[in-house]
Formats: structure tokens, C-alpha cells, sequence
């Protein structure tokens, strides 16, 4: 039996043929448009704090208020990749003109405050979670509950109330926890991952990168890329952003542990 490449050789009058049509075989670039495995192009990184810092302190003031005595550090994770890749990513510019354009929405964030309970007449959407605020004191109270996973790591998912599943379409966001001595089992994934360090120090294998990191840094997660972490000199958590949510969706999701 001829191999493909010998087929491809023989047809290529037939080849010639279809592109005149606009039509291309299959057989003939299989190989460049299903490789081996996932290729992500972004190699894992990690951005220190104490570097970081600094230029925070010289940088673009723009449109949030705080009102407390103490300053606060916004960390923003964002879903640009995915809505650039799929070109659907525009601007629609507020007309300052317009009273209605200075008024803060709250929503309807006083209605979900407390766990496990829903407002009757509380509107419910399928797509965002109507929670503005996951409280740091409740997160660390499940983070002490929460039973070990496969890995080794313990982790909890803010949820939209309504649904039980992602907070959002396209983002999906975990807390979690690494023991002290207990390293976690490599995993990989087929959906990217940037952790935020909210408390202690550890290290992190990503692949053929060992970071070295502690509270406030901020690294990252290429899909399938193996992956393993350990804290170090106490447990330390973790806040992780997501597309999982997106990759859900599209019934795409696969995790594979070493």
C-alpha cells in the first residue's frame, strides 16, 4: 500500500485540480494542522513582586476610588487573548454627556452576601456571576475545610450562586492551598493558568522553568505544560485565574496528571 506522502506525489495533478477550486486535501497538511500534542507559544513566566512595585508607584491613576487609610494593590486578569484570537474584541465609548454614565452600579450584590441563601426576586443569569465580592475571611475558612485533591493541593472554586459553575463565559477562578511538605503531583492541562501568590513562599516546576516564589509574585501556567508546586516554610495560598470555563464550553477540557 503507497504511504500518504507517495499518494500526495502521484495525485498532485488532482492536487492541482482541487486548489483551482479553492479546495485543498486534507491528506496533504494533516500533519502541520493536527500536531503530536498542544503547542502553547508563551512560555512560563513569573513577575516578582519587588520588582514589580516600583513601577506600580509610577504609573496610570484612572477610575477607582478607595476609601480606606491604607493603600490597595488592584490585580486585574483578563480575557484579551481569547476574545482577540476570535477577533471579537471592540470598544464602545460612554457618552460623558450622559448623567447616567457617572453612576456607579452596584448591582445587586447586597442580595448574594450570604452563602447558601438567594433573595427572592434576585435575578439570575447563566452567563456572570452576580456577586461582586468572594470575602477573603470566607475563602480561608473552606481553604481549612477543603479535603486534598489528587495532586496533593486543595482547592475551591468561586461559583457563580445562581448556576454553581464559573463566575464567568470565559474566566474561571480558584483559591488554593499547599501544605507544608507536601508537594503536589505534576499536572497538566489543555487550559492556561495565572496564579497570583496571596500568602507565603513555595516553588513551582512549570515545564523546563523553576520558579522560586513568595507573597504577591505573580507566574504562569501555558496549557499543557506539566506542572508542580511546593510550599516552603508554611502552607501558602494561591489565587488562580482560568479559561477553563471557555474550554468547558467547547467541551475541550482534558487533565492529565504525571
Amino acid at each position: 500500500m503507497a504511504d500518504i506522502a507517495t499518494v500526495a506525489t502521484e495525485a498532485s495533478p488532482f492536487v492541482a485540480e482541487l486548489e483551482s477550486k479553492n479546495l485543498h486535501p486534507l491528506w496533504d497538511r494533516y500533519q502541520r494542522i493536527t500536531p503530536i500534542k498542544p503547542q502553547p507559544q508563551d512560555a512560563p513566566f513569573l513577575w516578582r513582586w519587588r520588582e514589580v512595585e516600583p513601577l506600580l508607584q509610577r504609573s496610570v491613576w484612572h477610575g477607582h476610588i478607595n476609601e480606606s487609610d491604607h493603600r490597595i494593590i488592584w490585580f486585574d486578569a483578563a480575557n484579551m487573548p481569547l476574545i482577540r484570537a476570535v477577533d471579537a474584541h471592540f470598544f464602545e465609548p460612554g457618552d460623558p454627556r450622559n448623567n447616567a454614565f457617572w453612576q456607579v452600579d452596584q448591582g445587586e450584590e447586597a442580595l448574594w452576601t450570604e452563602a447558601g441563601l438567594r433573595a427572592e426576586g434576585a435575578t439570575a443569569s447563566a452567563a456572570n456571576s452576580p456577586k461582586y465580592r468572594y470575602p477573603g475571611a470566607a475563602t480561608r475558612r473552606l481553604l481549612d475545610a477543603a479535603p486534598a485533591g489528587a495532586d496533593g493541593m486543595r482547592v475551591i472554586r468561586y461559583v457563580n450562586p445562581t448556576t454553581g459553575g464559573a463566575v464567568m463565559p470565559t474566566l474561571d477562578c480558584y483559591a488554593a492551598r499547599l501544605s507544608r511538605g507536601t508537594p503536589t503531583r505534576a499536572k497538566r492541562t489543555t487550559y492556561n493558568v495565572v496564579c497570583l501568590v496571596v500568602a507565603g513562599e513555595g516553588r513551582s516546576h512549570i515545564g523546563e522553568e523553576t520558579f522560586e516564589w513568595s507573597q504577591h509574585d505573580v507566574f504562569t501556567i501555558p496549557h499543557w505544560t506539566f506542572a508542580r508546586h511546593e510550599a516552603r516554610g508554611g502552607d501558602a495560598d494561591l489565587f488562580m485565574v482560568t479559561d477553563k470555563s471557555a474550554f468547558e464550553r467547547l467541551d475541550l477540557v482534558r487533565e492529565e496528571m504525571a
